[in-house]
């Protein structure tokens, strides 16, 4: 009986020695939290949660800007942010703290992409009239003589004049024909060759409907060479022309050069007989880069051809010349001239659209690559002042430029995305453009 008290005694003294022990760990617990807390506070640093950074590039674009982000942050203040950062963090969390700290807003980038508008206008379509059944025939004369290889701000006369052809031709309606006439395209400029030079007036495209790869392969090869024989070009329009002619027909030539005539021919002369003929056709006249001499005398054709002028400089596009004088042309004329317009009008818009979309994109990638230097610059301030060491550097590095790589693949989905939108908004223009069209002939045939 005696030994159970006994051993009942040291139970409850050992009971009582296990919780005064455990007191006394609570204590000394409490004492070290409380005395780390009072350290922090004396460095100044703050207990800070770290979120944890987004990995879908939508998401990355959502969360910033980061808490700290200015754009007019000197090395002082990230400094200063930097100091807030606990110490002895694993890469992860250096890179968690940096992209919440430091992420930039693209807010401004995204909003090039979003306010983006993919729809193209048409106008309205004139009224028929009862000679709407007439047809349209064009004969387009390219100078091709060496001067046309001059540069204009950096551009080639020639290779403008290739792109704005091609971009006429194929806004041209199904019922119209046009043929290409080019000049002076062989030989050179010396006075041995004048005379191969001045011969040289070829019909590179029939008088045709539009077919894109024939016309194409029609300029592709074409280079200035020679001198220009002006009025020789116009006498083979009238060949070209008259091949195919009839009351049904409107007939209309443009020419395009940057020059005088130098071959000893009478351009003002043959384009007065061409406006005046049977073939009534209209001559007007598109100078490039001219001097004041140069563009008196091709006024005077375009005069004298009952066509319109115009003079360009400085390189502006060639197509925007004939746009021009198109434009000037519906006022009177039917609807296949509008649809022609309209269609001109559409790949205006399509490539001023294009540049825009490429505007954003350019946007869209500065924004991300200066955030990606401003966070490998804060990087290396922590690396520098021996707040991570070498192995923590190099695995954030790491992960910024994944987050990089990201926003820029993110980025060029964008550019895609956006780029069809836009193709498809193209299409269905053309397509409501034909629908108009038609209606149009089928009011004009019930007439």
């Amino acid at each position: 009986m005696k030994m159970i008290k006994r051993s009942s005694i040291i139970f409850l003294a050992l009971t009582s020695l296990f919780i005064v022990l455990a007191a006394c760990s609570n204590e000394n617990q409490s004492t070290s939290g409380e005395e780390d807390t009072q350290a922090q506070k004396a460095s100044g640093k703050k207990e800070i949660d770290i979120p944890e950074a987004p990995t879908e590039p939508e998401k990355m674009v959502e969360n910033g800007p980061g808490k700290s982000f200015a754009n007019d942050m000197t090395d002082d203040d990230i400094a200063q942010v930097l100091k807030e950062m606990p110490s002895d963090l694993k890469d992860k969390d250096v890179y968690n703290y940096l992209i919440d700290q430091f992420a930039y807003d693209y807010s401004d980038a995204m909003n090039a992409y979003e306010s983006f508008d993919p729809q193209f206008e048409l106008t309205k379509a004139p009224d028929v009239q009862a000679d709407e059944d007439k047809v349209q025939h064009i004969s387009l004369l390219l100078d091709s003589s060496g001067s046309m290889g001059a540069y204009v701000n950096g551009n080639r006369k020639m290779d403008e004049a290739k792109t704005a052809l091609k971009d006429f031709a194929s806004s041209m309606s199904e019922e119209t024909k046009t043929s290409l006439i080019v000049y002076g395209h062989k030989g050179t400029g010396s006075e041995e060759d004048k005379a191969l030079s001045c011969d040289s007036i070829e019909l590179s495209y029939p008088l045709s409907t539009y077919d894109k790869d024939s016309f194409n392969k029609a300029l592709k090869d074409l280079e200035p060479a020679g001198w220009t024989p002006l009025a020789g070009s116009l006498e083979k329009a009238r060949e070209v022309l008259g091949s195919d002619a009839g009351d049904n027909v409107e007939n209309v030539i443009y020419v395009i050069s940057d020059g005088t005539e130098t071959c000893g021919g009478n351009p003002v002369k043959k384009a007065k007989e061409l406006h005046e003929s049977d073939l009534n056709a209209t001559v007007n006249v598109i100078a490039f880069d001219v001097n004041s001499e140069e563009q008196k005398q091709l006024k005077e054709v375009a005069d004298a051809g009952g066509g319109s002028f115009k003079s360009v400089a400085n390189g502006k596009s060639m197509f925007d010349m004939v746009d021009e004088i198109v434009d000037e042309a519906v006022s009177g004329l039917d609807v296949n001239l509008w649809t022609a317009r309209e269609g001109q009008d559409i790949n205006n818009e399509h490539r001023g659209k294009q540049n825009e979309l490429n505007d954003a994109e350019s946007v869209f990638n500065a924004f991300i690559d200066d955030e990606h230097d401003a966070l490998m610059g804060a990087l290396d301030k922590l690396e520098e002042s021996g707040r991570i060491d070498e192995e923590t550097a190099n695995q954030t590095e790491q992960k910024l430029s994944d987050r990089r790589d990201t926003l820029r693949q993110y980025n060029d989905q964008l550019r895609k995305e956006y780029g069809q939108i836009l193709k498809d908004e193209r299409e269905k223009t053309f397509d409501l453009l034909d629908d108009i069209k038609q209606k149009k002939m089928d009011e004009l045939s019930k007439d």
